[in-house]
């Protein structure tokens, strides 16, 4: 069976994978107008701030839209995660972003469309960030070298989320 995103262009990121391509090619056409409403909200609430939960709830869309789209921005210098932390609606902790003072230039000054104003630099950072099997093997290594009895449970479980599995391919078909 092809892969019907295989060849869809997208500028925003995706681990190659089919669910995550057709999730970008899916958000491509909105994106850049909620990453301008985005940056718009985060300068009107300065200095106060908002997480991606909170700008979720008043500019709609979903929760992973929002938190990728407060990413796409940080690398490209427009707001910065704070370490303040607030409740979300679910009473969860998560970081409070805040603009930068390039991001309030932006917004006052006119000229920011919501474009991605780096690909290189978005590229580098999609890159640069390590999976999460990565992170739970690193978790697991380090439990192994350090465990009590109490810890001897997870290892198992650990274990058997960081065995890699092959890919289902996604369709829209049913």
């Amino acid at each position: 069976m092809d892969d019907e995103f295989e060849d869809e262009p997208t500028r925003l990121p995706h681990n190659g994978t089919d669910t995550s391509r057709a999730a970008a090619v899916a958000a491509e056409p909105t994106a850049q107008a909620m990453r301008l409403r985005m940056l718009r909200l985060l300068v009107q609430l300065r200095p106060a701030g908002t997480t991606s939960d909170a700008a979720q709830g008043v500019l709609g869309g979903i929760h992973q839209s929002t938190s990728q789209r407060f990413g796409e921005m940080a690398v490209d210098g427009l707001c910065e995660e704070t370490d303040e932390v607030r409740a979300t609606r679910y009473g969860c902790p998560a970081f409070v972003w805040q603009p930068t003072a390039k991001g309030v230039k932006a917004i006052e000054e006119g000229w920011y469309t919501g474009e991605i104003l780096d690909p290189a630099a978005q590229k580098a950072a999609r890159e640069a960030r390590p999976s999460l099997r990565f992170v739970l093997e690193e978790a697991l290594r380090r439990l192994r070298a350090h465990a009590s009895a109490d810890d001897l449970a997870w290892i198992a479980r650990m274990e058997q989320l960081t065995k890699p599995r092959k890919r289902a391919k996604f369709s829209h078909k049913s």
